[in-house]
């Protein structure tokens, strides 16, 4: 057997498993890290569409409120306006006209 005293004669290299090891744990960290990175962009497009038709949302919510109001009061002076309504056909067995006020 043969000693060897100088250290530059000794292997430094890693072992060939354990670069593959190494290289593949690598890639696997790359590959999550993209994932993740993918998955926030992704999450924080549909935040900002959500906000954005939440908004769309109550604007044209508030605006059919009024045109509801506006509808509301016109009908209820319009039925002040009738005094009373009497059914189409006649008044069939006596009944009496509705009074609307």
């Amino acid at each position: 057997m043969t000693e060897i005293d100088e250290p530059s004669a000794v292997k430094t290299k890693a072992p060939k498993a354990r670069r593959n090891l190494v290289g593949i744990i690598t890639g696997s960290a790359l590959a999550l890290a993209d994932s993740v990175t993918a998955v926030s962009l992704s999450v924080a497009d549909c935040n900002a569409e959500t906000e954005r038709l939440c908004t769309v949302a109550v604007k044209d919510g508030a605006g059919e409120t009024e045109d509801a109001k506006s509808g509301t009061a016109t009908a209820d002076q319009t039925l002040a306006d009738v005094p009373s309504a009497t059914l189409p056909g006649g008044n069939p067995g006596n009944i009496a006209p509705v009074r609307l006020s």
